[in-house]
């Protein structure tokens, strides 16, 4: 862009070298004094002919330019971007006058006009003096170092060593205010003379209550940044403070005013309303949505009520009532908010004819109670299937070691049964390396044993139980028992039950 300019300013020097003609006119200077902040006129005149090329400069600076029979703004300064125009209509007729708009204490300086026909080419300067529209009379100048200043009822003249700033009733452009944890603070910049500063809560509070902390700073061109602060009333959200700005003549008030509301929670998924109502009714204002989460603030909306024309970054996300927005009530509808993308901090702000009104709403919203239902019913589901799976394999187990437990018991049954005998029934039981063969043994205490040998082979079932012969050896010595002995082997013989 800068080498584009620069090529263009070549050419545009160019073109006037070579539109110079053999003659050559240089006009005197003429003197011009302009009132701050009003238009100005820096006169030039030519001989016209079909054909013309006007240049405007300050010292080198282009200011405005005029060929092939329009204006050209390609090489014009910013600082007079907006400010400057021809009277095209009468440059037929030999007027090439500039007119500088809005003038300033920094447009003060000489000016060329430069003019080139067919038939010849012309210079022209212009020296612009500019001041304030002050009282005549003008209070004993004080010295500060290098500069010096002197003040009058309306004006602030400071005399530095290279120029002179005329400052007067610089008003006042805007009042920013912003809100902390513990404070409030309301600021407006280039102002001069200082406003007159007052604050005031609703519902009303005491003057003590709200003692304001005020900072004046000036730069260099003597105009004043204030900065006023009160700190906070109870909690954030029980009052609205309000500001005001007063011009040192009384004639302009500028008023701010913040407001937090209550916070809001709801469930994703339902339609969410943040209420924003202007505290009164307002003419030609215009209203702004903002949304903060954890970076900066992001525009949501802005609506101007005199073309009734909104932009709308979240469309199909947020609107406002457009019946009810024209009453001064902008609340926000959230159609279908989500936890993720629509939890924070919401920003509504009316802005008028030298005043603001902040609202601020800090808005919560919460997973659905279906979602964490089914979340709950499936982390039950899981943890009873895992409460099954472990039963189920408890009980696996413990049939594993029932069942081993009773295969050891089995072995171990099988060794006393092989050679060892068995009590049934008061009977002890014997069994040999034949398995057809069981001895049979009462048993009793104090009684003497006597074995009887039992055929249990299917072809034996009736036989009659007989003594042995081992078995009579074994009884000679006990004698005394010889009758009950008696008695038990002709029960056996009669084949009587056991």
């Amino acid at each position: 862009m800068e080498v584009t300019h620069a090529v263009e300013f070549l050419l545009l020097v160019l073109l006037e070298k070579l539109s110079w003609s053999d003659t050559k006119v240089v006009l005197p200077d003429a003197n011009v004094t302009c009132i701050i902040p009003e238009d100005c006129i820096l006169p030039c005149s030519f001989k016209p002919t079909s054909t013309v090329v006007i240049h405007w400069y300050k010292q080198q600076i282009p200011v405005h330019s005029y060929y092939y029979n329009k204006d050209q703004f390609g090489l014009q300064n910013k600082h007079f971007s907006g400010r400057t125009c021809l009277f095209n209509s009468h440059i037929p007729h030999g007027n090439a006058s500039l007119l500088l708009r809005r003038v300033k204490v920094q447009d003060r300086g000489r000016y060329k006009c430069y003019t080139s026909t067919r038939k010849h080419n012309q210079e022209m300067f212009v020296n612009l003096e500019v001041k304030g529209q002050c009282a005549a009379m003008v209070l004993a100048p004080v010295y500060l170092g290098l500069a010096t200043f002197t003040a009058s009822a309306d004006c602030f003249y400071l005399f530095a060593p290279a120029q002179l700033w005329v400052v007067e009733r610089a008003p006042i452009q805007t009042v920013t205010i912003t809100m902390t944890d513990e404070w409030v603070t309301c600021s407006s910049q280039n102002v001069y003379p200082v406003p007159q500063i007052s604050w005031a809560t609703n519902p009303p509070s005491s003057q003590h209550a709200i003692e304001n902390s005020t900072i004046r700073t000036t730069d260099h061109k003597g105009l004043f940044t204030v900065e006023s602060m009160v700190r906070i009333v109870g909690n954030l959200t029980s009052y609205t403070y309000l500001c005001s700005f007063k011009s040192a003549d009384k004639t302009q008030v500028w008023t701010a005013s913040w407001k937090n509301q209550e916070d809001l929670t709801y469930e994703e998924g339902h339609p969410v309303l943040i209420p924003c109502n202007a505290p009164q009714m307002l003419r030609n204002f215009s209203l702004t949505w903002t949304f903060t989460s954890s970076s900066e603030p992001t525009l949501i909306l802005r609506y101007d009520n005199r073309t009734r024309h909104t932009v709308n970054q979240w469309e199909g996300q947020a609107e406002l009532d457009q019946d009810l927005v024209l009453l001064g009530d902008g609340s926000l509808l959230l159609k279908k908010p989500n936890s993720q993308d629509h939890s924070g901090t919401y920003t509504c702000t009316f802005t008028a004819v030298n005043t603001k009104r902040i609202f601020q709403t800090n808005v919560n919203i919460t997973v659905a109670a279906t979602s964490v239902d089914e979340q709950s019913m499936q982390r039950s589901w899981w943890s009873t299937a895992a409460s099954a799976v472990f039963v189920l394999f408890t009980v696996i187990v413990a049939l594993l070691q029932c069942v081993k437990q009773n295969a050891k018991e089995n072995r171990t049954a099988s060794h006393r049964h092989n050679g060892t005998g068995v009590i049934e029934g008061g009977l002890l039981l014997y069994m040999d390396l034949n398995p057809s063969a069981v001895r049979v043994r009462p048993h009793g205490a104090g009684a003497h044993e006597q074995e009887s040998s039992l055929v249990t082979g299917p072809d034996h079932c009736d036989r009659t139980l007989e003594p042995s012969p081992e078995a009579e050896q074994e009884e000679e010595p006990a004698e005394p028992a010889e009758e009950a002995n008696e008695e038990q082997r002709d029960r056996f013989e009669c084949n009587e039950p056991v």
